[in-house]
């Protein structure tokens, strides 16, 4: 068996793939594939029955388990899917859950261009975040709603969720901003807690990114609104958290 398992749960649009990129960049650290579609193995509703080994089976098929090596899931539909957390703990209690988080602005503007890009939206910047136009039905099926923009950057509910089930000392939370100015001192918490030895070279190239066409006169609208709506929601996060505002978290 490995050394551990860790999930990362989320949230979308905050660079989860770059985390998983780097990640999987580590000696000792394999990241289930491909990262899209994702596993999403604990969305089915029997996954609290699977062993450990069939978990293992299923997705590392091609990975020799040595208990020197971590094992890791990129799964954000883990994020807003309230039963996940007590799946992961039935199968893997002593695993480590991974968060990593965006200005709530700038992530639902992401989450909206990449449901652009996929077909989802229809809708126009200034209908969605200044009209409030109603969203379209989604086109084919999701595990989440591609349109909860705001919602899913209300990060400390799901943050405590998974502490509830793996304590505070296996819930890891980072944030983007951080990663892209200094990925080596934002990982090196993380490894630490993973007992493995730092990265010795880090890849600080974007991943996953969507192509935005946007006015900026809009975006800038927008950033006033809902800046003041995530004001305290983020202050509740970083007190419960005990953290500085990271860099483009200041209002």
């Amino acid at each position: 068996m490995p050394a551990g398992q860790f999930f990362i749960v989320g949230a979308q649009r905050s660079g989860t793939t770059k985390l998983a990129h780097l990640l999987d960049g580590h000696p000792r650290i394999s990241m289930a594939k491909p990262y899209r579609p994702e596993p999403k193995v604990f969305l089915e509703p029997d996954a609290h029955t699977l062993s450990p080994r069939r978990y293992f089976d299923r997705c590392f098929p091609h990975q020799t388990l040595t208990e020197e090596g971590w094992l890791g899931e990129k799964s954000t539909s883990y994020y807003e899917h309230t039963l996940t957390a007590a799946r992961i703990r039935s199968v893997f209690p002593r695993a480590h859950i991974l968060f990593i988080l965006r200005e709530p602005v700038a992530r639902a503007l992401s989450n909206y261009h990449f449901s652009r890009s996929h077909g989802l939206e229809t809708r126009t910047l200034s209908e969605v975040f200044l009209q409030g136009v109603p969203p379209p039905a989604p086109a084919f099926r999701v595990s989440v709603d591609p349109f909860d923009y705001l919602g899913r950057g209300t990060y400390l509910p799901h943050v405590q969720r998974f502490v509830s089930y793996f304590g505070r000392q296996r819930v890891h939370v980072l944030f983007l901003e951080q990663l892209i100015r200094d990925p080596a001192g934002t990982l090196s918490p993380l490894l630490d807690a993973l007992e493995v030895e730092p990265l010795r070279s880090i890849d600080g190239s974007v991943v996953n990114a969507t192509e935005k066409l946007e006015d900026r006169k809009i975006v800038a609208e927008i950033h006033q609104k809902f800046s003041a709506y995530f004001a305290p929601l983020n202050e509740a996060l970083l007190n419960y958290l005990a953290v500085e505002p990271p860099g483009a978290w200041h209002y």
